[in-house]
């Protein structure tokens, strides 16, 4: 469209469903058309800008939500402090990475393993939406669930729910 002059920069919306996808269509404008001043969005970051764009004040949005930097490392510096100070959680995080994931956990201080570390990262922040998208209670999370599931669920919801609590503190 650009090339053909049939549309200017600004007449084009490219959405994707991600932030790596979004990455990738910028990507691919660059490398073909050069600084054409067209910027793939997230259906969230549409929405963001229509809400700054037509209201005065600028809703507050967590660094947390566009930094995945910043996001990763909250999530795994708790997720190594509830295992290193509670045994518990050690324990329960050990078995559901070896016994549902299947995932060979190093013996001992298996949280301190980057490798690790840098795999679970991305599931936690999976898990950590899918929470927060629910929005209500654990208590009414736990009872949603199956009942032939709801006590392993129940286990699962009390593992995360520290690293739900450092995130609404961040």
């Amino acid at each position: 469209l650009l090339r053909r002059q049939e549309a200017e920069p600004g007449q084009i919306l490219l959405l994707a469903f991600g932030r790596q996808a979004a990455g990738e269509m910028n990507d691919r404008i660059k490398e073909r058309l050069g600084d054409v001043g067209i910027q793939a969005k997230t259906f969230h970051a549409l929405a963001l800008q229509i809400i700054q764009q037509g209201s005065r004040k600028a809703p507050a949005i967590s660094r947390l939500e566009t930094d995945a930097k910043a996001r990763k490392e909250l999530l795994i510096t708790h997720w190594r402090q509830q295992c290193a100070e509670k045994k518990a959680q050690a324990k329960g995080w050990r078995q559901w990475l070896t016994e549902e994931l299947e995932w060979e956990v190093p013996e001992g201080d298996f949280w301190q393993d980057k490798r690790l570390a840098d795999r679970l990262a991305s599931r936690l922040e999976r898990w950590l939406g899918l929470m927060r998208m629910h929005g209500g209670s654990q208590a009414e999370m736990i009872e949603q669930a199956d009942e032939e599931s709801r006590d392993l669920f129940s286990k699962r919801i009390r593992l995360m729910a520290p690293l739900l609590k450092a995130w609404k503190s961040a």
